[in-house]
């Protein structure tokens, strides 16, 4: 037997080992399971199959998510402002899964957080990209690529079979349930911004904190034409598709977003003190003027 042959052997029987070792210690542990599908994504894949450029952009915005998280400098932040949060993610081919233990304090509200990055990354591109997904507790087991469990299989059905529109679901017993493990940091996370749908399962209103986080951005100094280019691609994207796409389901998904847009508008309008929002406010203006026309 040559050297390299033997070599090889002895890794082979050392990972083996490694391998079982580590399954025989491994257990699944109680987590909010989050899976998000990002709508569109396989017929873009489909339909125009070497064009790689155009396919790449969705899972780009994943990866750039991915490595802020893990720069030293952003967790630094990110531990001053809310401690540490591990959640965990793996990317398919067209969703996403993120969990993270139960029992970290704010886990709920970090891993909505987590989401909300993704679908207002989503919203930049052009055109904007819409998702939808549910979250559930329950038992799983996720390192490195490796993920299952039956609160995964819940969590892609209920995506699938109830969701339906753009939403992010969670159902009520859950959501009881991740209250018991809210901290002080963002105890008011849940009561804003999940309202309880008619059909019973509380909804991420995630249109009312996009529009809240780019106030706080354009107070920070940024470029407010930036937030309203993305807005308008929103609803123009929203207003075709409705109109013109072939598919009825899909035409439906887009009527559903068209007024969600338009209640969390004038929500946040309704809402807000004389001296917030002046940039919506002017731009609404402008807006109704552009729809009479």
């Amino acid at each position: 037997m040559t050297d390299k042959r033997s070599a090889a052997k002895d890794a082979v029987l050392k990972n083996r080992k490694s391998v079982s070792e580590h399954w025989s210690n491994a257990k699944y542990t109680r987590s909010i399971v989050a899976f998000i599908d990002v709508m569109g994504t396989k017929k873009l894949l489909l339909e125009n199959p070497d064009d790689f450029d155009k396919h790449k952009t969705i899972f780009k915005i994943w990866n750039e998510i991915e490595q802020r998280i893990h720069q030293p400098e952003y967790r630094e932040r990110i531990d001053e402002l809310y401690g540490d949060f591990p959640i965990k993610s793996t990317l398919m081919s067209d969703g996403v899964v993120l969990s993270i233990d139960i029992n970290v304090p704010d886990a709920f509200s970090y891993l909505f957080m987590e989401m909300g990055s993704f679908i207002y990354s989503l919203f930049s591109l052009c055109p904007p990209h819409f998702a939808r997904g549910a979250v559930t507790i329950g038992n799983l087991y996720h390192e490195d690529n490796i993920v299952f469990g039956p609160a995964l299989v819940e969590a892609h059905l209920l995506e699938k079979n109830i969701a339906k529109n753009f939403r992010f679901i969670i159902r009520k017993s859950d959501f009881d349930e991740a209250q018991d493990f809210v901290g002080d940091n963002l105890k008011n996370f849940p009561m804003v911004y999940f309202p309880l749908d008619n059909d019973g399962y509380y909804t991420f209103d995630y249109l009312y904190r996009f529009f809240g986080a780019i106030d706080n951005w354009i107070e920070g100094g940024e470029n407010p034409d930036l937030y309203l280019n993305i807005l308008n691609r929103i609803q123009k994207t929203a207003k075709y598709e409705a109109a013109n796409n072939k598919d009825k389901g899909v035409r439906k998904k887009y009527m559903w977003m068209q007024k969600y847009f338009k209640r969390t508008l004038t929500q946040v309008l309704l809402n807000s003190d004389k001296d917030e929002y002046i940039w919506l406010k002017d731009a609404y203006e402008d807006w109704k003027k552009r729809d009479k026309n």
